[in-house]
C-alpha cells in the first residue's frame, strides 16, 4: 500500500477498520487478524517497510483476509497515532489550570 492511498479518505477508512477490529477483540473476543500483528517486511535494505500485510489477500491456518480487511500493520497504526497525539499535546497551552489548543 502506498502512503498516497492512506491520505484523506483512505486514512480515515483504515482507522475505522482498525478501530472496528479493536472493538471486536475487546467486546467479542475475536482476535486481531494475525497478518496485521506481524512485523512489517522490508524487501531490500534501502526500501521502506511494508505498510500493509498483503497486496490482494493472505491466509494463515484456516483464515483468509483480503486487502480491505487489513488496511495497515498495527505497528504503522501505532506510529501514526502516537506521533499525532504527541504533536497535539505539545500544541496545548495550560494557563491557570485551563488548557487550550494553541
Amino acid at each position: 500500500m502506498s502512503f498516497v492511498r492512506l491520505l484523506g479518505h483512505g486514512l480515515m477508512k483504515a482507522f475505522k477498520t482498525i478501530y472496528n477490529l479493536r472493538s471486536q477483540a475487546l467486546h467479542a473476543g475475536i482476535p486481531f487478524p494475525a497478518p496485521i500483528c506481524m512485523r512489517p517486511r522490508k524487501m531490500e535494505a534501502l526500501d521502506p517497510v511494508e505498510e500493509q500485510p498483503c497486496s490482494l489477500g493472505t491466509s494463515m491456518r484456516s483464515a483468509v483476509w483480503f486487502s480491505d480487511d487489513l488496511p495497515m500493520h498495527l505497528h504503522i497504526f501505532e506510529y501514526i497515532v502516537c506521533n499525532a497525539l504527541i504533536k497535539w499535546i505539545f500544541q496545548i497551552k495550560i494557563t491557570d489550570g485551563q488548557w487550550s489548543e494553541g
